[in-house]
């Protein structure tokens, strides 16, 4: 290879450290590109204290690629013909969201802050629940749909993730009994002579 500029400086990269700069790092795709033959789900009535007909909402779930099973689908029914449109076009919406990302969570808050100027209503057989809304209501229906998965939002899982992690990979190197460092705030301090050491960064303290 020709260099062409001056050399200002220059640094030996450890054999290892070349092996994880050059390694791939595997993305998974959170898409689900097409709907499987047979899917399972729940199909949920409600019947808001504004309307006189009832709407039924079926949330339809899939097993990902990453083994997590999350919602694909949602469609709403009603003989409401005034209702038509916006149910429709709602449904489609959430729909493509469960599809692109497994972060939905946010969707049933959003759903739960839509006020009817004519007034909400409380839910029958919530203990005092009230919805704002249908909307409301859908939202209330797809947040309940999802705490039967145990879907989190994805910020919850990362950090739950992070902490597991980090409590492994502690117990794995250092023992059970350390206690956590002033300096470095790893779990790797432990009392040998007298005197309190981190195993992780050396730190020392006696008396």
């Amino acid at each position: 290879m020709k260099i062409n500029s001056k050399i200002v400086g220059f640094a030996v990269v450890k054999e290892q450290e070349a092996v994880e700069v050059s390694a791939p790092v595997p993305v998974v795709s959170t898409v689900i590109e097409s709907r499987p033959e047979l899917v399972e789900g729940k199909t949920y009535k409600l019947k808001p204290g504004s309307s006189d007909h009832a709407f039924y909402v079926t949330i339809n779930n899939v097993v990902d690629v990453n083994g997590v099973t999350r919602p694909i689908e949602m469609f709403v029914v009603s003989k409401d013909i005034a209702s038509f449109q916006w149910i429709s076009a709602l449904a489609r919406l959430v729909s493509a969201v469960f599809r692109h990302t497994p972060d939905v969570r946010f969707i049933a808050d959003e759903l739960k802050e839509v006020f009817d100027p004519q007034g909400g209503y409380f839910i029958p057989g919530s203990k005092g629940k009230r919805a704002n809304s249908i909307v409301a209501h859908i939202g209330h229906v797809l947040g309940q749909h999802l705490d039967s998965l145990n879907v989190k939002p994805v910020e919850a899982v990362e950090v739950e993730a992070a902490v597991e992690a980090v409590s492994e990979d502690e117990g794995d190197s250092y023992p059970a009994s350390a206690t956590t460092c002033s300096k470095c705030h790893t779990r790797a301090v432990i009392v040998t002579e007298g005197c309190e050491k981190c195993l992780d960064c050396g730190f020392s303290k006696c008396g």
